[in-house]
C-alpha cells in the first residue's frame, strides 16, 4: 500500500512539472478572440472606406447636378449611372444602395424652405422629405441636395454577428452644392 502510494505521489509530481502541453492549451483558448478582431478590424476598415465612399458619392453627385439649367429624370439617372465608380469596389445594388437628389428653394414667405422637385431611382424605398433639423440652408435661394443610404454588409465577421442582429452598417451622407449660375434648375418632365 504505501509503495503504490508512493508510485501515485511521483506521477502526481511529474504531471505537475510537465509543460509540455500548456502552450497549446493557451493557444486553443486564445486562437478565436484573435481571429475575431483581426477579422473584425478588415471589417471596421472596409466599412470607414464605405462610409468615405458614400460621402463622395453624395457630393459628386450634387456637384454634377449643379452644373446644368434644366434638369430631367433621364438626365438624372445619367449622372447617377456614371457615378457608380466612385463607389467601386463595393456593391451598387438598388437593395443596398439608394440616391435621391432635390431641388431646395427658398418658400414664397421667404423664411421656410420646400422641395421644388427631386427624384429617386423607381424602386426607392423611401420618399424625400425636408426635415429642417437636418437641413441648414445657406444664403443662396436654391440648393441641390443629394442624399446617399447605403447599407454596409459585414464580410468577415458578419456570419459571427449575424446571431445578435448586426450583420450590416447603415450609412446616410447629404451633400449640398449651389447651382452654376445662382438660378434655381428648372425640372423638366417630372411627374406632378
Amino acid at each position: 500500500m504505501r509503495q503504490t502510494i508512493s508510485r501515485l505521489t511521483g506521477q502526481l509530481r511529474r504531471l505537475r512539472r510537465d509543460t509540455n502541453a500548456v502552450s497549446a492549451v493557451e493557444f486553443a483558448i486564445l486562437l478565436p478572440v484573435m481571429l475575431l478582431r483581426l477579422l473584425g478590424t478588415f471589417d471596421i476598415a472596409r466599412a470607414i472606406d464605405a462610409k468615405s465612399r458614400t460621402s463622395l458619392l453624395s457630393s459628386t453627385v450634387s456637384n454634377f447636378v449643379s452644373q446644368h439649367t434644366a434638369i430631367t429624370p433621364a438626365i438624372l439617372a445619367n449622372i447617377i449611372q456614371a457615378s457608380r465608380p466612385v463607389m467601386y469596389p463595393y456593391a451598387f445594388d438598388s437593395s443596398i444602395l439608394t440616391i435621391s437628389i432635390q431641388s431646395i428653394r427658398k418658400a414664397p414667405n421667404g423664411e421656410d424652405y420646400i422641395i421644388d422637385w427631386s427624384y429617386a431611382p423607381p424602386d426607392a424605398k423611401t420618399k424625400p422629405t425636408l426635415d429642417p433639423a437636418e437641413f441648414t440652408p445657406p444664403a443662396e435661394t436654391s440648393v441641390v441636395r443629394a442624399v446617399v443610404d447605403y447599407t454596409y454588409n459585414l464580410k468577415f465577421a458578419g456570419f459571427l454577428f449575424d446571431r445578435i442582429g448586426f450583420s450590416s452598417i447603415h450609412m446616410k451622407s447629404a451633400s449640398y452644392a449651389v447651382p452654376r449660375l445662382n438660378q434655381p434648375i428648372e425640372p423638366s418632365g417630372f411627374p406632378n
